[in-house]
């Protein structure tokens, strides 16, 4: 069943990629959406044990923002990288994220894609603010 869900999305990608770059819905982050993550993000999951923070809507980062300090104090030990969809979503968590963490753009829900970013990551905890439902 994965493989038809993967199947089904490189397709539809290959005919809707071209609609967001006209429209600029998703000129941001395009190299994280296919897991090339910044270099700041590669070196702080080398170097550290990761919290991973995934908010969807400015409310689950404003939320997340709450979380993080409480996270930050129980784990002094993990740094927290913090993964957004939108632009918006992305700034407000770069006001968030301390220097020693990251900010970044969730991958393309395909295997091959995400298999490259939860590699790099490798977090200890994956916090999701809110119920994210992706096949893979």
């Amino acid at each position: 069943m994965r493989i038809l869900y993967n199947l089904a999305f490189i397709i539809f990608g290959i005919f809707y990629l071209p609609y967001l770059f006209v429209t600029g819905r998703y000129r941001y982050g395009m190299k994280d959406r296919f897991g090339f993550l910044p270099e700041k993000i590669r070196a702080i999951c080398t170097k550290n044990k990761i919290i991973w923070v995934h908010a969807v809507s400015v409310g689950e980062m404003k939320a997340a923002g709450i979380l993080a300090p409480l996270l930050r104090k129980a784990f002094p030990s993990r740094r927290l990288v913090f993964s957004t969809v939108t632009h918006t979503v992305n700034k407000v968590a770069g006001t968030i994220a301390t220097e020693q963490e990251g900010v970044f753009y969730l991958p393309f829900d395909i295997c091959f894609i995400r298999d490259r970013v939860v590699k790099a990551v490798k977090q200890e905890i994956f916090i999701s603010m809110e119920t994210e439902f992706w096949p893979n």
